[in-house]
């Protein structure tokens, strides 16, 4: 399996939080209470059940996110119109289409389809004014190269949803961002945990070839409001 070079991405972790809540703070102990509690070791935050159940499902509707898209959503996601050797625009009637399939699986937010929307328009505008030229048979002026949903050129197997690594799930209220990679490329990050970041905590930088996906929590819901592969600024090389 064929996986694109590395990339950096930046966690806007600054106002997320994680799996942990924050030690309380107490007074300073007077010396009587440093005989007692010299040598021992801190007390490691209080899981917050609450946020634990929030990552179980984040995790879970990001596998069946890629369980909707191998089995019932694969479809070309910009059907074009073609005249002679290239392609020319947009087919917008398979592409409305297309939408409309994704609207219906009620896994993505309103903003997801947006931005989608939003590409495919681009790429028909370019096509039309000769912006953009596509030929047949050549790879697409648009896009890496790889599957936009996987970032990748193949899967690990018929059931890869099962088998990928969804880490750095890093939530705060209704929003959180993760990272998963492939079964047989995982690497280790400098965050390999859910994490709890305090307001005044900076971002961080991870620096991973892995898949980056943005969910929304909607009527007890997690949904996807934004996939790596399909983000407008780098959809479309300078």
């Amino acid at each position: 399996m064929k996986h694109l070079h590395s990339l950096v991405f930046l966690f806007l972790l600054l106002g997320f939080g994680g799996c942990h809540q924050k030690a309380v703070m107490q007074k300073k102990p007077d010396l009587q209470d440093k005989q007692v509690t010299q040598g021992q070791p801190a007390a490691a935050p209080a899981p917050d059940p609450q946020c634990q159940q929030d990552e179980a499902d984040i995790k879970s509707a990001v596998r069946q996110l890629y369980k909707w898209y191998h089995t019932q959503g694969v479809s070309v996601d910009f059907p074009h119109t073609e005249s002679g050797d290239f392609f020319t625009g947009l087919d917008e009637g398979a592409f409305e289409l297309r939408v409309q399939q994704l609207k219906d699986s009620g896994l993505f937010t309103q903003a997801f389809l947006d931005n989608y929307t939003k590409i495919g328009h681009e790429i028909h505008r370019r096509l039309r004014t000769k912006e953009m030229i596509y030929e047949a048979g050549y790879t697409p002026p648009y896009g890496n190269g790889a599957n936009p949903w996987t970032n990748s050129l193949d899967v690990s197997s018929d059931t890869y949803w099962n088998e990928i690594r969804i880490e750095n799930v890093v939530t705060r209220g209704n929003r959180a961002v993760l990272t998963w990679s492939w079964p047989g490329n995982y690497r280790e990050m400098r965050i390999t945990k859910a994490v709890c970041l305090q307001k005044a905590e900076k971002a961080v930088i991870i620096e991973s070839a892995d898949y980056q996906i943005e969910v929304v929590k909607e009527n007890d819901r997690w949904k996807i409001t934004r996939m790596q592969g399909f983000d407008f600024k780098t959809f479309f090389p300078q």
